[in-house]
């Protein structure tokens, strides 16, 4: 079970968590109520309480875990388990810069002050981003709560799409500096 464990996001910015209490394994998601997961399968597991919400877990590259859930009507989430160590100003500094989205003809700035990451527009305060793996990053502003970063075959970051809400793959494009 240990290798299911963790913290996962998904492709709107919604976040779970899977954790293993009294040798069984459960789901938090963000009420952080506990749901048991009953085993359907080798890597299949149903909430126990609505055997109809399923999570299909599987290992990518070098042991990255990530998740399918599925549940009534077609509906289905991926989720990527992240890291959730600190980032270094070195680290974080890869995200600054400006980027711009040519369907709103509009630009969001990303900047690094005091170890934190921010993001920045002409027409509103500053909002402080939150790194969830190395490729999320959680903003308060509620039109643009979810940015999902998106890299080149080099791992260099080349923008971002905004996923949360009822907003999802609107892209921006990272401007050189």
């Amino acid at each position: 079970l240990e290798k299911f464990t963790g913290s996962y996001i998904a492709d709107d910015g919604t976040r779970f968590t899977f954790v293993i209490k009294d040798q069984k394994l459960y789901a938090i998601p963000p009420d952080r109520k506990y749901h048991l997961l009953i085993r359907s399968g080798t890597s299949t597991w149903q909430v126990f309480a609505d055997t109809t919400s399923t999570f299909v877990f599987s290992r990518g590259n070098s042991d990255h875990f990530s998740a399918e859930e599925y549940w009534p009507v077609g509906n289905h989430l991926h989720w990527e388990k992240y890291d959730t160590a600190a980032r270094t100003d070195r680290q974080l500094a890869e995200y600054t810069g400006a980027y711009y989205c040519p369907e709103l003809d509009c630009t969001y700035r990303i900047s690094l002050k005091d170890h934190r990451l921010s993001l920045s527009n002409a027409k509103y305060n500053d909002s402080p981003l939150t790194p969830f793996g190395s490729d999320h990053l959680i903003c308060e502003f509620w039109w643009m709560n979810h940015i999902h970063i998106l890299r080149n075959s080099n791992n260099r970051i080349t923008g971002f799409e905004l996923n949360g809400n009822r907003i999802m793959h609107l892209q921006f494009i990272k401007k050189a500096p």
